[in-house]
């Protein structure tokens, strides 16, 4: 959804102004320009009255004079919308942290310092997220180990080059005997500069860049940027190509579960099952290569529609494989339910409250599991999930084995998915022109678009200058938001080998977090 920008009347408090802005078709985005001072008094009202909550914080150029420009994005779960406040800053302007309101904040304003040098007053640890920082100041701790440990205490290095095929994240884990007492967790060896590639770049081509923030979250994130691109353009997918991207992202999920599945029996030493489970997601892969011509989905999902049709033969391949999949899952689930040494790994390791779940503004299986009841294909619907139920799978205790048992459900709710919406294809075009090219947008707007993807919810922002072209692309992963849980999770009641099991058990995307 797109709207211009508006700005609050400084004579009014913010949050009633909120309260007037003009009612579009939900789920919405409505945006205002208004000072930062004001922004935690009105997130606090607006949290207490519309059950608003923390998506979204970054920083970006705004102007030639090196001034930046600040945006915080609110869900509304009662207005089922989307809500940004934006304030434009000199450089190296100070502001309130927001992390009084949203604990979430911490990652995000520590992330906008490093890129825009703005710096939060109040934060209660300003230092340098990433392995490296661009900018250095005073209030910004060095980016080194943690203090020095008493006698005792070891420090215990992990990274960022690991065995396997394990993606580039570095931790420093302190414990004291056996036991883990802290932990430093140090992302972005994966960064690309995603978001600084998309400037200026065709907007058709945003897709095909968007996919490759996360290989295993291909669909997930080209949807969220399509959608973003297609409130800009005005263009709408038939109901064909909504319900056939819904059959790619519930697949996607489904083969991102059963690895999940796989990785989680490995890190139990329970290799019969890992192998069943690999096996369940190469016969996916495959179907997938076959449906699209790509195992991974790529390039399937484009502004306008999809890139390939399904036709009958195509369909019922899908639903015979998915059907046998389903089947698979659901006794692999019971069969490593069973096992007392694999759920006795499981139980209470990297266990999350649901206070902490919510406080973090985490997302995915992982916010699920401790109770956190929240689907944006439910909570904010879009596409072909506007017009079928959503089954959400919740968990409690927060624990790995919560995390196992929600995406256990959530395999099979998404095979539901797939069957229900293969059975039914509307008839009709897969894709509206033009795909490939001359993809014009509205000149100075914003395009945001989402999806929830096997790890939580993607969010896209795409903003336009008055010539059209993209000047700000934004990407708010998965990963990037439960990573503060995982962070969190680990402290307090377990011991070093329980480290591997907590990994595997988030089954979060540094690449796609470092973006």
């Amino acid at each position: 959804m797109t709207l211009p920008f508006r700005t609050a009347s400084r004579g009014q408090p913010l949050v009633e102004s909120v309260s007037r802005l003009p009612a579009s078709a939900s789920p919405a985005l409505a945006m205002e320009f208004a000072p930062v001072e004001e922004w935690e008094r009105t997130a606090r009202e607006l949290r207490r009255r519309d059950g608003a909550a923390f998506v979204d914080l970054f920083a970006g150029p705004s102007g030639a004079d090196g001034s930046v420009a600040l945006t915080l994005l609110l869900t509304r779960h009662d207005q089922r919308d989307w809500l940004a406040l934006r304030d434009v800053l000199p450089p190296g302007a100070t502001y309130p942290t927001l992390t009084g309101t949203f604990p979430a904040a911490d990652w995000y304003e520590r992330e906008a310092f490093e890129v825009a040098g703005l710096i939060p007053l109040g934060h209660p640890h300003l230092r340098a997220l990433g392995h490296g920082s661009r900018h250095t100041a005073e209030t910004l701790l060095a980016d080194s180990p943690l203090a020095p440990a008493s006698p005792g205490v070891v420090d215990y290095p992990l990274g960022p080059v690991r065995s396997g095929v394990v993606e580039s994240g570095h931790y420093t884990l302190r414990s004291v005997g056996e036991e883990i007492i802290d932990v430093r967790l140090q992302l972005a060896w994966k960064h690309r500069g995603v978001e600084a590639m998309a400037t200026g770049m065709d907007p058709a081509q945003l897709p095909l860049l968007a996919e490759r923030i996360s290989g295993t979250d291909a669909v997930a994130h080209g949807l969220a940027c399509a959608t973003g691109l297609e409130a800009l353009a005005g263009l709408v997918p038939s109901p064909r190509a909504q319900q056939l991207r819904l059959i790619a992202a519930e697949l996607e999920r489904l083969h991102d579960h059963a690895a999940f599945g796989a990785d989680v029996c490995q890190a139990t030493g329970l290799a019969v099952a890992q192998a069943q489970y690999e096996i369940v997601r190469e016969r996916l892969l495959r179907l997938g290569a076959r449906l699209t011509g790509h195992r991974y989905l790529f390039g399937f999902v484009l502004p306008g529609g999809v890139a390939a049709d399904l036709d009958d033969a195509l369909l019922r391949d899908l639903v015979a494989t998915v059907g046998e999949a389903r089947r698979d899952l659901m006794a692999l689930g019971a069969l490593a339910a069973a096992s007392g040494s694999h759920m006795d790994r499981l139980r209470t390791a990297g266990r999350l409250t649901l206070e902490a779940a919510d406080d973090l503004a985490l997302t995915g299986p992982v916010a699920r599991a401790t109770g956190l009841d929240t689907d944006a294909r439910r909570d904010v619907p879009y596409g072909g999930y506007a017009s079928i139920p959503v089954a959400v799978a919740l968990g409690k205790g927060g624990d790995a084995a919560a995390r196992a048992a929600v995406r256990h459900d959530e395999s099979l709710v998404a095979a539901d998915l797939i069957l229900r919406a293969a059975g039914d294809v509307e008839p009709g075009p897969a894709a509206v022109e033009p795909r490939l090219g001359g993809l014009a947008l509205r000149p100075d707007a914003v395009g945001l678009g989402w999806s929830e993807g096997s790890r939580g919810t993607e969010v896209h922002w795409i903003e336009t200058d008055a010539a059209s072209r993209v000047v700000r692309y934004r990407v708010r992963s998965a990963s990037f938001a439960c990573w503060q849980g995982f962070a969190r999770s680990i402290p307090g009641g377990n011991i070093l080998t329980d480290f591997p099991i907590i990994e595997q058990s988030f089954g979060l995307s540094y690449a796609g977090s470092d973006r």
